[in-house]
């Protein structure tokens, strides 16, 4: 399906860059996310499927392609007893198609990011040296309460092993502020780790409900009776 949903227009002469989906939906549920609900599992392209439409694309005079996936470096594709990791498949595009200037990938996860990738990232000359790798948190607290999976010290080991093999590389990152039951001290560990991080950019929320996740249901439950209470009462006289 998602082969078939794909859409591709030939660059006119002003379009240097493309997007290539490689995957869509999440296994990971995050307390705060709202997308393996609304998206469903991971569901994974053919990597010969890619390739083909990063050529297309690539003769079609587009200069830089960005393959896409909610957590796009669990890309997985197993067919006749060959299993296809993230990390060969990006060296498959990289050799395959070689009038490609710029290849790039969003957004990566940091518990599956191999050193498999970063090597092959290292190795390549036209990949590009840049990783967004979100950590949301700099509280190990506040780590397990989103569900994600792994610790601050793996995260920052993981940047560590990227700037060790590319000492150019830039990184990203995104953090969440005001993540249900977040004290000043989790609040400070974010800060001490976006200081380690010296990421190039940064998004920062400010923590935002979803209708259905765990985080929102946490926080309706820590909300007291009384102020409850009053919604109610104010419910009732919009009504009236």
């Amino acid at each position: 399906a998602l082969d078939l949903s794909r859409a591709f227009s030939p660059a006119d002469g002003n379009d240097s860059q493309a997007y290539v989906r490689i995957t869509r939906g999440c296994n990971k549920f995050c307390t705060y996310c709202v997308v393996p609900y609304t998206r469903g599992p991971e569901v994974h392209r053919e990597p010969q499927h890619i390739v083909d439409e990063v050529k297309r694309l690539a003769d079609s005079g587009v200069l830089e392609v960005t393959l896409l996936g909610q957590t796009v470096n669990h890309y997985e594709w197993k067919e006749g007893g060959k299993r296809t990791s993230f990390a060969d498949l990006l060296w498959r595009v990289h050799e395959e198609v070689p009038n490609l200037p710029r290849l790039r990938f969003i957004t990566s996860y940091p518990r599956d990011f191999t050193d498999d990738a970063l090597d092959v990232m290292a190795a390549a000359p036209r990949i590009c040296k840049y990783l967004h790798i979100p950590a949301q948190s700099g509280s190990n607290t506040i780590l397990r309460k989103m569900n994600r999976g792994y610790t601050v010290e793996q995260y920052m080991g993981l940047l560590e092993r990227a700037r060790s093999r590319m000492p150019n590389i830039r990184l990203a990152g995104d953090m969440i502020v005001g993540f249900p039951g977040e004290t000043d001290a989790d609040h400070q560990a974010s800060i001490d780790m976006l200081r380690a991080a010296r990421y190039k950019s940064c998004f920062i929320f400010k923590y935002s409900p979803r209708p259905g996740t765990v985080s929102e249901r946490r926080l309706e439950d820590d909300v007291p009776d009384a102020v409850k209470k009053a919604r109610n009462v104010e419910l009732l006289d919009l009504q009236s």
